[in-house]
């Protein structure tokens, strides 16, 4: 069997960068159907935590394990900031590096926007381009809107742009028969400074009528300088 080689770490890292769930709310709403409390569930996410694993298929097959911590205080900018600290870990059985582990910072205001990202394993810095505001507090089957964008630099200096995450969302319906659930799926597109698609990531949460979030997947698309797509599924 021949292995399939990527420059995944880079691919992993910068997945994990755009990874956060929160940020950015806006865009346009339907008043029928289930009412499902979007921003609530969101923030009961980030002060709960989640690990989950799964099954990753597509250009590599393998496994992986995906870990947000429970937020923490600290400060961005020099101002107090909610913090979540996230892992992802990756194994692969047919690419090369057999293995890779990649970890994130995301940083949150008072009302649980987020203002910025950095990654621990490389010199990234992302700060959430003005303003920061929060996802909606009601959605419903059909709402679909912007969560802002993401400035990326080089590193934590702020003067060198790399590009920028463009962030949204979508309420979807959920597609297991009876379930009064929804589906949020939320999409971070990563462009490059000369505003070249370079990756395209979808988390998809199920979210009950109480506005608890269960990931149920994660679908990663590399563009222009990879063709790299890695499907996440729940174990």
């Amino acid at each position: 069997m021949r292995l399939k080689t990527f420059s995944l770490v880079a691919l992993v890292a910068s997945s994990a960068l755009a990874a956060a769930c929160g940020g950015g709310g806006g865009g346009g709403t339907s008043t029928g159907g289930t009412a499902y409390p979007l921003q609530a569930g969101y923030v009961a996410r980030l002060a709960a935590g989640e690990q989950a694993a799964f099954v990753v298929s597509g250009s590599c097959t393998g496994l992986a394990t995906l870990i947000a911590a429970p937020v923490t205080t600290g400060t961005f900018q020099g101002v107090a900031a909610q913090l979540v600290a996230r892992t992802e870990a990756y194994t692969f059985v047919d690419c090369t590096p057999a293995s890779v582990t990649s970890s994130s910072v995301d940083f949150y205001n008072a009302s649980d926007a987020q203002i910025g990202s950095t990654t621990t394993d490389s010199t990234l810095y992302g700060v959430v381009i003005p303003p920061a505001t929060t996802l909606p507090a009601t959605v419903h089957v059909g709402d679909a809107g912007s969560r802002g964008s993401i400035a990326l630099f080089a590193n934590g200096s702020g003067t060198t742009l790399v590009g920028q995450v463009d962030r949204s969302y979508a309420i979807e319906a959920d597609t297991v028969a009876g379930s009064t659930s929804a589906v949020v799926d939320f999409i971070d597109s990563q462009l490059d400074v000369d505003a070249r698609l370079l990756q395209t990531t979808q988390t998809r949460y199920r979210m009950d009528t109480s506005g608890a979030l269960t990931k149920i997947g994660v679908d990663i698309q590399h563009s222009t300088t990879s063709t790299t797509h890695l499907v996440l599924t729940p174990t």
